[in-house]
């Protein structure tokens, strides 16, 4: 889909603010979609606001009480973090953190009775719906984020960095 294709009938002079997916997710598509926003954003001078994708798949899920979410980190590692409804309202209890395979069993023994788990993999991309609830809601509560507040939450650093390719013989 098209940028302009999402935007019809709407022009860029009718946003009052623009809501992104920060991650985690994939690197490169999480990088594209904060950078559009941020620019967009910057170039129209209007709130920019982040939301992360596990607190999209949480609010997504109706109903009462605390709510853990988990995506593949891949490696056998997961992004998890721990939500609590309360009506329309989500509270964050722990913010999105890279849990090792190791320490997986550890984290799910913090959880606490009867909380509902999300396993968001099973959930192809952040709801938008939610996503934009959520922007919403905080905008309308007076947040009004620069657009060089809001920046990518990649979980762990690129698997390639610079210098680690090796340029072979010409």
């Amino acid at each position: 889909m098209r940028l302009q294709d999402f935007l019809v009938p709407r022009s860029f002079s009718e946003l009052g603010w623009i809501a992104v997916c920060i991650g985690p997710g994939s690197f490169t598509a999480t990088r594209l979609g904060v950078v559009t926003a941020r620019t967009l954003a910057q170039a129209l001078a209007i709130p920019l606001l982040g939301v992360n994708a596990l607190e999209a798949l949480a609010a997504a899920h109706p109903g009462h009480g605390s709510v853990a979410v988990w995506l593949d980190a891949r490696r056998g590692d997961r992004y998890a973090a721990l939500y609590e409804r309360a009506d329309s309202v989500l509270i964050t209890l722990r913010e999105v953190e890279l849990v090792l395979e190791a320490h997986w069993e550890a984290w799910q023994g913090i959880l606490p009775p009867g909380c509902r788990v999300i396993a968001g993999d099973a959930v192809p991309e952040p709801p938008i719906a939610a996503l934009m609830h959520l922007a919403r809601a905080r905008f309308e509560g007076g947040l009004r984020p620069g657009w060089f507040e809001v920046e990518p939450l990649y979980g762990r650093a690129a698997p390639i960095h610079p210098g680690a390719i090796v340029p072979g013989p010409d």
